[in-house]
Parts: structure tokens; sequence; C-alpha cells
């Protein structure tokens, strides 16, 4: 479901879909709504899409060492965490002016 509308480029409407399940079937006893590793995974994706940086690598860091997609979360985690200091280093900088001949 999320990755149909990631594909016909609606991440907006997918984070928010996703949002939606998992408050509202959330059961942090019993995994969450996203209890397989993949899911989770795509979460983050689309949390890293949509320049929720910080979010995407909370979700990153729940996928266990023994996941077969922890070596791909951890890759992911790292570019999460570059974009996120890019975004901060880009929102603390001073306006460039232009350059006066």
């Amino acid at each position: 479901m999320l990755s149909s509308a990631l594909q016909h480029g609606h991440s907006d409407r997918a984070l928010d879909l996703a949002h939606f399940l998992t408050e509202r079937f959330a059961d942090k006893d019993a995994g969450g709504f996203f209890d397989t590793w993949d899911e989770t995974e795509e979460l983050g994706r689309l949390l890293y899409e949509t320049g929720k940086y910080d979010r995407a690598v909370d979700r990153y860091q729940e996928i266990p060492r023994e996941s077969e997609y922890f070596v791909d979360a951890l890759y992911e985690t790292a570019w999460a965490q570059v974009k996120s200091l890019l975004s901060l280093r880009e929102s603390t900088m001073p306006p460039a002016t232009a350059a006066t001949p």
C-alpha cells in the first residue's frame, strides 16, 4: 500500500497513511503495526524522502543486527544523518549576498 503510493509520487499521502496506521494500530508490546523489518525500512525510506531525516534514523535503528535488512538500514541511516546535518547547516547559514563589482 505504501509502495504503491510512493510509486505514483504521493509521498505525503503515503506518510499520512503510515502515520495513521501506526497511531491507530500500534501496540508496542506486540511489536507495533509495522511488524516486519522490511516494512520498518520502507517507512524509514518514506520519512527520508519527505525530509524527516531524524525520524527516518529512528526507524532504521529499530532494525536488529540479525535482520537481513540491517546492512541496508545502516547505510540509509548514514545518508539520513548526512542530509540532516546539511539541512541544519543550510538553515543556520546567513543568506548569501550578491557580489558587487
